[in-house]
Formats: C-alpha cells, structure tokens, sequence
C-alpha cells in the first residue's frame, strides 16, 4: 500500500487550521464573555460580539470532561442548534469550537452554553451574526460531479476505503481520520454519520474543514473531502441541506464507475422498497447496458444486522441487488466490522444463488460497540467489536486502467494491522433454474388431441453444457396421455379416457430444474347423462316473508297458506367438466298432495361458481344472486299422490345449467342452486319426505 504525506494537515483540528492560516478574530473586535454553572461544571465562553464567517468559540469546562451542547438562539427564530461536543477537542484540550456564522441568518441572539443535557442550566453569551444572509444561507457551490475521483491509471491495483460512524472529535475518531489521511486512497467511501446530526458547525468541527474549500489545508477527515464519495447517514438526515452543502451539493444517492467497479451510492433513510423513486433508480443503474462485472453497492443502514435480523425497508431493495449482479453490499451504523456469507435474494447462505457479501464497516471511532450480537453463524463469516478499524478493498485487475474482475479485502485497525480477509470474483453470476410455464389449462373432446403450449427458458449457465432440456410427463389422470415428443414444450397429446389430466413440463439445465403443471380435461366423444338428488334437509329450502325453513316435508311451490314464497333447490357434487355443453337438463317432483289450482312459476339459477346450503337467515333464498337465464312453467294439475312423471317435471333448464357451467370458477364438483318464485301452488315431496327432487342433466 501506498502512503502519501500529501496532506501534512490532516491531525490539526478545526481551531488549530485558523490559527494557522491567520483566520483570527479581529483584535479590534469587542467580546463577549461568561461563565456560570451547569450540571456543576463551571463553562466559560467568549466570543466576538459581531461574528463574520468563521469564528473561533472559546469554551472551557472545569473539570473538563462530559458533553457540552452549543445552542444559537436568535432573538426572533427559533433556537438552533450548533453542536454536540462529546469531550474536550483533543487539538485545543477544551471546548472551544470554530462557528461558521455565513452559514446562519443574520441576527442578534445569545450563543448559549449547556453540560451534560440540553434540559440543563444554561450559560449565555450575546452577540450579533453580520454575513449578508437576510434569507439564506451562503451555499457552497454546487459542483460536486467535479470531484469525481479520476480515472485510475495506475501500474498496480487500487487501494480504496471505506468506514463510517466516527466524525465527533473524539481521540478515536481523529485517529482514525489521521489514518485515512495517511493511506491517502485514491477513493475513500464515507459510510455516514456525523455526530452529532451533521448540522453546518459540526461538519465543520467533526469532519473538519475540507480540502475542497480549502485546498493543501483540509482537517481530519476532511483532509480526504477531495477524494471521497459519501453516503448519507442516519444522524445528518435531519440536516440534509448541511450536508448537501457541506459536500458540494452531492445528491442523496447516485452511482459512478471507477477502476471499472461501477459504485452505487444509496440512501437507506428514505423508502427503498420497490416502485419507489431510489428503487427505480437503483434498477435503471442496474439494468443498463454494459454494467460492468464489479459492482458494489453502499449505504449507511445495513439490510441485515445479525444471524436473525432482516430491515424490512431495505428487503426489496436487497433483491434488487442481488438479482442484478451486484457483488458487495457496504455500510456502515453498526459500531463494529462484520463479513457476511455470500447471501442470496433471500438473505439466505450456502444456497446455489449465494453470491453478494455485506461488509459492515462502522468502527470509524465514535462508540465502538461489541459484536455480541454478530457472531459468526447461520449468515455472519467472521466479526470484531470494541477495536476502531476500516475496510481496505483492492480492486482485482484494475492497474492501467483496466476494469476490475475481483475485490479483495482486509479488515484493518486503525494502526494498519490486518485482522481478516476476503475476496470475491466479480461477475460470476449465480445460476438459476430454468423458468418453465406448462401453458394455459385446456379442455379438449375424444378423440381430439391436446396441443400443448409449453416454454423452457434459461440464462445458459452452467457452462459447459449450457444447454437445458425439457421433459413432458403425466402425474395424474383416469387414463393414459401419449405425448407426440415429450421432449418439445410445444408437443400435442392425446388420450384413451375422458377425465381430468395433469401434466407436467420440466426443465433441467444439468444443475437446477423447474417444473410447471397444466390440467387438461377431456371430456367423452358422446353424450354423458346422470341424475343427482338433493342430498341434505339444508339444500332445498322456503323463504317466506325473509324467513327460511329448511326441514318441511312438503315443498310448497310456491304458495303457502296464502304467501308466495320464494323455493331454493341446491344440488351438489355435479360431475361436470368446464367447457361441457349442455343437452338437456330438468328437476323432476313427486306429487305430495293433490293441488290442480292455476300457477305460473319462474326458476332462475344462483350466480355462483359453487353456492354454499341454505341458511335460517333473513332473506337467504331471495337475496342471493341470480342468473341472467331464466324458464318459466307453467305446470299441469298434479292429480295423484306419490305421481313423478312428465307433469311433476319442470321444463328444460339448459339456458340457466349452461350458464352457471360458462362461469370461470366453474369446476366439476361444484354445487347448482335453483331458485323458484311465481304465484300458485304445486305440492312435492322434500329432502324430509318420502322422495328427494331430483336434478337430471345430459351433457357432451
């Protein structure tokens, strides 16, 4: 690796740059001064009484140690919030802080002081912000594709890193910064967050001052500003106009290619599922033509977090990657360094598609946490907790401005002492099973075949062969299917039997199969007939004045004591194929009681694939759906008791019967429903009598 003296800077803090380049208050100026108590610690603060641009905020604490938060509070506005500082800057061994005032409204307020907590007592100094800013802030300007990294040409591979979660001022962080400033990598990815919410003064405090505003004189992790590509974390969210600014107007996720890798830089803050705005982006990236082999994906928020622990936010987008070839998935949130297993579409190791590895590189200095909950495991390969470190990836075939063809990495503390490695070849896509589709269902007539309109497809791995075959065959059926060529997707068939079929077309690339079943039902060459009763005391049923009866012995059709009532007749269980066609279909009656009165009846069918028994709830016969085909009947005298012929048949139902078969749920099976209403009175025989009706069909 390569170590450059390039930015001799990079330790100093924020304060010690002003000093350096003679950026003072201006001794004319008049100050401002106080001290006073907070959660016991005595602060004192001074500051210019009129600030211009960057100022420098003396603040001392004895005993001088906790957290000091830096409040502006405008005499008309709401209070603003500067700075969270967790322990004394390690370059001034106090508070103290430089403000960039051009970066706030002009205004007179107090600048106020607090230990421990913002709930605590504050310490208060006043004073006057004078930058021209009457609306607005002073912007940075908005070039940020300008620090793009260049092309790398160089004669060896390059060295690239990448960690987040340390710009706070602390020791550990500007170690770290220190160390990245040390390597000097051509090409340094920011993982996020800037503690405290990345507001405008403490960008500039525990990032530091970058090289891009002040080229040769950058401060701790600023002094690498020029050569970084940061991703938004979830501390500076609140304060994105900060960091927009703070980084050139840098947008919120966007991609690049360097060293051939192509780098897409995400935002897991906002919604990353899919058909929204960063998904569909993500996906027009991915899919574009000529993607290179390498790709890495990286953004603050990791999908996975543990062995157990999937972000559902960022499930969506996982798959997105992982079936569009991305190969490393970096970020940074949690406080310690953690490899994943290569992980399919489904978070899952070890499975055939198992091909992008998560690093989690978020040591950078601030809090490091333990990996108690990130031990290697079910998805996790290796991890290292309570130790600041980075990720230093080597892109693979990258010297002389080649594109990559692999990443490998080194987990390193914050000295450059390597903890673990990894690599992984770029562009070795995972093999997938081929996809198969058996085609539409069909329903076809002895003697006639079935053409079957199958597909195979595949992405051609493995290779070698890369070849798949296809491969008909019948699971089940009444009889047997011969298929022409069973090895064609687009075969014919026939049978010896009318019935139901299943089919099966599989797919085998030498590795993988699939399969996808079809139903074929054929139905005999000539007329099939069968006749079916009412089969339970809840399938025929009256309706009278939205009361329901479902165990009278006699079926009053439909006059009762005076009422038209409303009849329901359900028959179950009719063997009839979709696509049969109707012959003939009547009810046939037995006479229960001599009634030779005038009556005129309409049987109707129920709009139903399969309807459910009558019910003793109101209106259950007359609210039911009914079929747009009806019959009238108008039925002869019925004479003599315990009679079941011609005149105790109703008329042909075919239309309705027709119908309710046409019907896209219709299936053999399935249950009928008639309903009759009309005026006068026909008495017949119930479920509960002596003789059940009786439906009869003939179909072909």
């Amino acid at each position: 690796m390569i170590v450059s003296p390039r930015k001799p800077l990079a330790w100093m803090g924020v304060f010690s740059l002003l000093v350096a380049a003679t950026v003072l208050i201006p001794v004319a100026a008049e100050a401002s001064s106080n001290c006073g108590t907070s959660s016991g610690h005595t602060l004192c603060a001074t500051a210019a009484n009129t600030l211009t641009g960057e100022q420098t905020v003396t603040v001392t604490d004895a005993p001088n140690n906790g957290v000091v938060f830096a409040t502006w509070v405008p005499s008309s506005g709401p209070a603003v919030r500067l700075i969270q500082m967790y322990a004394p800057s390690p370059s001034t061994n106090d508070y103290s802080f430089v403000w960039p005032t051009q970066k706030y409204l002009d205004g007179s307020g107090t600048l106020s002081l607090q230990q421990g907590s913002i709930g605590s007592a504050a310490v208060m100094i006043a004073v006057t912000l004078t930058n021209g800013n009457a609306t607005d802030f002073q912007h940075n300007p908005n070039d940020w594709t300008s620090y793009l990294p260049a092309p790398w040409t160089g004669a060896n591979d390059p060295h690239i890193l990448a960690v987040g979660d340390g710009p706070s001022n602390e020791v550990a962080s500007n170690a770290m910064a220190n160390r990245i400033a040390a390597v000097d990598p051509p090409l340094f990815l920011f993982l996020g967050d800037i503690y405290e919410t990345g507001t405008f003064t403490e960008n500039l405090n525990h990032y530091g001052v970058s090289n891009i505003d002040h080229p040769g004189q950058g401060t701790l992790w600023g002094a690498t500003a020029d050569t970084t590509q940061p991703t938004l974390g979830n501390h500076e969210k609140v304060n994105v106009p900060a960091w927009m600014d703070y980084w050139h107007g840098h947008p919120v996720y966007t991609s690049f290619t360097w060293g051939g890798v192509l780098f897409l830089d995400l935002n897991s803050s906002q919604n990353m599922t899919v058909a929204h705005a960063e998904y569909n982006f993500a996906q027009s990236v991915l899919t574009a033509p000529n993607v290179p082999p390498c790709v890495v994906t990286f953004f603050h928020i990791p999908a996975v977090t543990s062995n157990t622990t999937i972000n559902s936010n960022e499930s969506d987008m996982w798959k997105l990657l992982a079936n569009n070839g991305v190969d490393l998935v970096v970020n940074g949130h949690q406080h310690n360094m953690e490899e994943y297993k290569p992980l399919d579409a489904n978070f899952t190791a070890g499975t055939p598609d198992a091909h992008m590895v998560q690093l989690i590189s978020g040591a950078g200095g601030h809090a490091t946490s333990s990996n108690s909950k990130a031990l290697p495991g079910d998805r996790i390969e290796w991890s290292k907790g309570q130790t600041a470190g980075l990720l230093d990836m080597t892109l693979g075939g990258a010297r002389n401005g080649n594109a990559a063809t692999s990443i490998g990495w080194q987990w390193q503390d914050v000295r450059g002492n390597d903890l673990h490695d990894g690599s992984v070849d770029c562009g070795s896509v995972a093999n997938h099973a081929p996809v198969v589709n058996a085609g539409p269902d069909q329903t076809v007539k002895l003697p006639a075949q079935a053409t079957m309109q199958g597909s195979v497809t595949d992405d051609g791995l493995p290779d070698p062969p890369a070849t798949v075959t296809s491969t008909w065959s019948q699971i089940s059926g009444p009889g047997t299917a011969a298929f022409t060529d069973p090895g064609s997707p687009t075969t014919t068939v026939s049978f010896d039997t009318a019935g139901t079929y299943v089919l099966r077309l599989n797919g085998d690339d030498s590795a993988l199969q699939s399969s996808d079943d079809v139903t074929v039902t054929v139905l005999p060459g000539g007329v099939v007939s069968f006749a079916v009763p009412i089969a339970a005391s809840a399938d025929d049923a009256e309706e009278s004045a939205g009361s329901v009866a479902l165990a009278n012995t006699v079926l009053k059709i439909v006059d009762r004591a005076g009422v038209d009532q409303t009849v329901g007749l359900r028959f179950a269980g009719l063997s009839i194929p979709p696509g049969a066609t109707i012959q003939s279909a009547y009810i046939q009656f037995q006479c229960n009681t001599k009634t030779i009165g005038a009556a005129s009846l309409t049987i109707e069918g129920q709009a139903a694939d399969n309807p459910v028994t009558f019910a003793k709830t109101t209106n259950n016969i007359s609210s039911r759906p009914r079929t747009s085909a009806d019959v009238g009947w108008v039925p002869a005298p019925w004479s003599t008791v315990g009679a079941q012929g011609p005149d105790q048949q109703t008329p042909d139902l075919t239309s309705v019967v027709q119908e309710i078969v046409n019907r896209a749920g219709w299936t053999s099976g399935n249950a009928i429903a008639f309903v009759i209403t009309g005026t006068g009175v026909r008495a017949a025989e119930s479920f509960n009598g002596t003789f059940a009706p009786v439906l009869h069909i003939d179909y072909s």
